[in-house]
């Protein structure tokens, strides 16, 4: 489990209001490290120079897809064991399957709630501490 107070995000998407809306959703979390890219080229240049607790990324972006940093992350031994969550906007359980079988640890289908993605938070992030 990872400490809500230690924790640092990384947030991939190629629409910067999306970034802004998961990242605020996250800190309601009690997550203040929270950083943003938005690309797959982004965040594999952002994941050299920091260790990172969790990557939320979009699929569907260019010039490199969410998948694509998906397999990325994977295949470098640095990030390999990094948790891995998918947000999609497909309904296309297909895609979710490869997500899946690419070694995503989770997924979150399009539109979600900050409730959803507490709850996908929850299995990776001990609880917050009490104030």
């Amino acid at each position: 489990m990872l400490d809500v107070r230690t924790a640092r995000m990384l947030v991939v998407d190629d629409s910067r209001t999306t970034r802004r809306i998961v990242t605020s959703m996250i800190h309601g979390f009690g997550i203040w490290q929270v950083d943003e890219a938005c690309d797959g080229a982004e965040a594999l240049d952002l994941l050299d120079r920091r260790h990172y607790s969790l990557l939320i990324s979009d699929w569907r972006m260019a010039p490199m897809s969410g998948f694509e940093l998906l397999i990325a992350v994977r295949a470098n031994p640095k990030t390999r064991g990094l948790p891995f969550l998918m947000i999609t906007a497909e309904n296309d359980y297909g895609e979710i399957i490869n997500a899946k079988s690419a070694g995503a640890t989770s997924y979150l289908m399009k539109p979600f709630t900050m409730e959803t993605l507490n709850a996908k938070l929850s299995r990776f992030v001990e609880a917050r501490p009490a104030a």
